[in-house]
């Protein structure tokens, strides 16, 4: 699978609106920099027609298998994201 990076995000926006690569790579910054921030912050982020980001705990008792015994997982946090429906839709369409 190709990968796309952050800087052709940014140069692909340069290209599309005419400005230069600093300003889009800019751009992208900072949108990438909200999003984290108000992650931080416990907030719950939505991009319509894209998706939506969100901060989860999880706590989780599992089992050791080395010995078999249950062990706890201490509470951790980790960031979910859950993709609009029709990126589902039309990107499953072309996976084969």
């Amino acid at each position: 699978m190709e990968v796309i990076r952050t800087k052709e995000i940014a140069r692909k926006m340069a290209e599309c609106y005419g400005i230069t690569d600093e300003e889009a790579m800019l751009a992208v910054r900072r949108v990438l920099g909200t999003i984290s921030k108000e992650l931080l912050k416990g907030k719950s982020v939505r991009l319509d027609y894209f998706g939506r980001f969100e901060k989860r705990i999880k706590k989780e008792c599992t089992i050791n298998s080395f010995n078999g015994k249950k062990c706890v997982v201490p509470e951790h946090s980790y960031i979910f994201f859950r993709p609009y429906a029709d990126i589902v839709y039309y990107g499953n369409m072309f996976i084969k």
